[in-house]
């Protein structure tokens, strides 16, 4: 394994430890890539992730992401319909991507940070608070819309 695999490695092994001590259940595994998924519930058709993107900037984020595009957007909409109160309860504003021309949605946070920044601090702080944000916030909107769509039943938290 050579250039950034073990750096990302380090950090999401600790993120993971981490996350770990503080109750959060359903941690993929570390592989080394730039990316940590952390399951929301059984056969859930979204996940939170921990991603550096472009190795520039880091996101927490809830990915939107089953087999099937119509249920995708299905929830994504229905939670974009509460959007403004998701952000009070998040506490900051999200960036929301439908994106159309691909089968998943996303709904995220972003920050600047690199794996080669010296102080990974900082970083790991900002990941643990955003995704337990997200796993604190989502999980009652995403029933919610579950209730308010019956016909087509959304996976609950």
């Amino acid at each position: 394994m050579s250039g950034r695999n073990p750096k990302y490695r380090a950090f999401f092994q600790a993120l993971a430890a981490e996350l770990a001590a503080q109750g959060v259940t359903g941690i993929g595994t570390v592989s080394g890539g730039n990316w940590l998924r952390i399951a929301a519930g059984p056969k859930a058709i979204y996940h939170y992730a921990i991603v550096f993107n472009g190795g520039k900037k880091l996101t927490a984020e809830l990915y939107i992401g089953g087999s099937r595009k119509k249920k995708n957007e299905e929830l994504f909409d229905a939670l974009s319909l509460v959007k403004a109160e998701i952000h009070a309860d998040f506490g900051e504003t999200l960036l929301w991507d439908r994106l159309d021309s691909e089968a998943c949605c996303r709904i995220s946070i972003t920050r600047p940070g690199s794996i080669d920044d010296p102080d990974l601090t900082d970083i790991s702080a900002w990941a643990i608070s955003r995704i337990l944000a997200f796993r604190r916030v989502f999980p009652p909107h995403i029933a919610a819309a579950a209730s308010r769509h019956p016909s087509a039943p959304i996976p609950s938290a």
